[in-house]
């Protein structure tokens, strides 16, 4: 008789010395199977980069949350209870405790959003990539869970493993894919098109919510000013104020969000039909913002600069020029030269 995914990824991951890289679509439950997990592997390290996330997990069933207080207190709860999965991320961890940890429970860790740990780890957060290789080095068995894994950054992961002799397993149901895809993709050549078109949207558009991303705080900033002074509803979300932003949503979600890459992960929000990129990120960052649109099945389309794009027709030229005509007079007529 065959076994079903969910019992042979507990076999898998029971491997001592192990890491499991499990690559699945965008809002496919992967948070959900970790709990499913607990059944077999009764003590769970739960760690991610985003303090978002921790606090949405902090409320589930056998969850201990890692934050600023007593730590020790939060330890010895994880000890003792049956099940538990201890929740945190990476900085609030004790980390010059994982040895201990590891002798006294065998607990299995999950690094949530992997991609994360060396795309950030590489760059202005070394100590997610730093703590991943702590884990290797205690030879710990390590879940990690992703929806975007390029495949340049797999190549560094494979070497990392190689050189430590851990058991490895990549199972791959759906990179870089979403939960929904968009029902249209629109490629467009300069940003004053793209924030045209995001203004017509703005007076226009009411089957559902707008989602822009810009590239930086002040550049936010100043489209919430401008909104606002037009009599836009719209809210903002900017890192270091994602708490926040989410805490607002419960009480009243704005009809336009204006965001930075901070919202591109770990934030589910509804009614999301148009999503805007005024600016071309990396592409495992532009498909976890592509992927807040639809988060709930929603239909949605998505307008996104595509500057670099390496071929284009005569046709396709003359049509965004066009396009960019006709919105900037749209906007104009609005009332309102951008």
């Amino acid at each position: 008789m065959l076994m079903n995914f969910k019992t042979a990824l507990g076999e898998i991951v029971k491997n001592q010395a192990s890491f499991t890289l499990f690559t699945a679509p965008m809002g496919w439950g992967k948070t959900r199977l970790v709990w499913e997990l607990l059944e077999e592997n009764r003590k769970i390290i739960f760690i991610c980069p985003l303090r978002s996330i921790v606090d949405e997990l902090s409320s589930r069933e056998n969850s201990i949350a890692l934050g600023g207080g007593d730590r020790s207190r939060a330890i010895k709860q994880f000890y003792q209870q049956d099940k538990s999965v201890l929740v945190s991320t990476v900085e609030s961890f004790p980390w010059e405790q994982v040895d201990n940890i590891i002798e006294d429970c065998n607990p299995l860790f999950v690094l949530d959003e992997f991609h994360l740990f060396y795309e950030w780890g590489e760059t202005f957060r070394p100590h997610l990539y730093e703590m991943f290789r702590y884990l290797v080095l205690a030879r710990a068995r390590i879940f990690a869970l992703t929806a975007t894994f390029e495949e340049q950054v797999k190549e560094k992961l494979v070497n990392d493993l190689k050189l430590n002799d851990l058991s490895s397993y990549f199972i791959d149901i759906g990179n870089f894919q979403l939960r929904t895809d968009p029902s249209r993709v629109f490629d467009i050549r300069d940003k004053k098109t793209v924030e045209d078109i995001f203004l017509c949207h703005c007076y226009l558009y009411r089957r559902g919510r707008i989602l822009i991303f810009v590239r930086t705080r002040r550049e936010a900033r100043e489209w919430k000013r401008k909104l606002l002074k037009m009599g836009h509803s719209c809210s903002i979300c900017l890192g270091g104020e994602v708490r926040d932003f989410i805490k607002d949503e419960y009480i009243d979600k704005k009809r336009i969000v204006i965001a930075t890459s901070a919202l591109s992960h770990g934030v589910n929000l509804r009614n999301i039909r148009r999503v805007f990129l005024t600016y071309e990120p990396a592409e495992f960052m532009k498909a976890q913002m592509i992927g807040r649109g639809g988060r709930f099945g929603e239909s949605f389309k998505v307008y996104q600069l595509a500057n670099n794009l390496i071929e284009s027709s005569f046709i396709s030229i003359c049509l965004n020029r066009v396009r960019s005509f006709i919105y900037q007079n749209t906007v104009q007529a609005l009332g309102y030269i951008f």
